[in-house]
C-alpha cells in the first residue's frame, strides 16, 4: 500500500511595479494593491509603506524598494 504526503507549495512571488508618477516620486503596486511610495528629495530616497508609515531613507531607489518589500508591505498588500 502506498501513501501520498501533501507537500505545501510555496506562495507565488508577488511582483511589484514601480511607476514614477511625477519627477522624483514613485508609487509601487502589485496586481492587487498599493504597496508604498518613494520620494527623492535632496539626493535621498524616502520610503513609506502602504499605510504611509516611514520605512527609512536610502542612498538608492533600489534600496528603498527592497526596504519596503522587507518591511512586509508587499505581502500585506497581497492579502488585503
Amino acid at each position: 500500500m502506498s501513501s501520498t504526503t501533501a507537500v505545501p507549495s510555496a506562495a507565488p512571488a508577488v511582483s511589484t511595479v514601480w511607476l514614477e508618477v511625477e519627477k522624483g516620486f514613485w508609487v509601487g503596486s502589485t496586481d492587487a494593491a498599493f504597496v508604498g511610495t518613494i520620494e527623492l528629495r535632496d539626493g535621498v530616497f524616502h520610503a513609506r509603506d502602504l499605510a504611509a508609515a516611514r520605512v527609512g531613507d536610502f542612498a538608492t531607489r533600489a534600496e528603498a524598494q527592497a526596504a519596503i518589500a522587507s518591511a512586509g508591505a508587499v505581502e500585506r498588500a497581497a492579502i488585503l
